[in-house]
């Protein structure tokens, strides 16, 4: 195809699938949404929204918070590459009770549309050498039921790089 005009450079350099919410279920038969697309990359239309994690919640910056969760906290997420060996979507967030801290939101006003990465900034004090950060952003419905939207998970002492991991400094 090359020097033949397809019209591929006039239609968007972006196309996502814009998933509604849907309740959290280990098998899904459909996934309810619209194409979207953009002329470009980041969508000119989007905005950032910061939210700072304080001991109140999602809002205001309050200072440090301290934290210390279980290994297995993070159970009811989805699988990564599962290969039909298990459920194809993440459980109910809810699971997660009492294994991770928790910073919720008022519920929102108006609807919330994530096209991009939600991206957690964090600065750390370990009193190890190794540690993991995960975070996990769901959508909880006035059910209550918890619905996975993102999630990510970072070996700390990867933090520089995966090139030459290298121990936190304690403290």
């Amino acid at each position: 195809l090359k020097g033949i005009d397809t019209g591929i450079m006039d239609e968007p350099m972006i196309r996502a699938w814009m998933q509604e919410p849907t309740a959290p279920s280990p098998v899904s038969t459909s996934r309810p949404g619209r194409w979207i697309s953009a002329p470009s990359w980041p969508a000119p239309q989007a905005a950032e929204r910061v939210l700072h994690v304080s001991q109140a919640g999602l809002g205001a910056d309050s200072g440090p918070i301290t934290l210390a969760c279980p290994e297995n906290a993070g159970a009811a997420a989805q699988t990564w590459c599962m290969y039909g060996t298990g459920p194809d979507g993440p459980l109910d967030q809810n699971r997660e009770a009492g294994r991770m801290a928790v910073f919720d939101t008022e519920p929102l006003g108006e609807d919330l549309e994530i096209f991009g990465f939600p991206m957690l900034h964090a600065r750390v004090d370990s009193d190890v050498p190794q540690a993991n950060l995960a975070a996990v952003l769901s959508l909880v419905a006035p059910d209550g039921k918890a619905t996975l939207v993102s999630f990510g998970v970072l070996n700390l002492t990867h933090r520089n790089g995966h090139a030459a991991p290298e121990p936190l400094p304690v403290g």
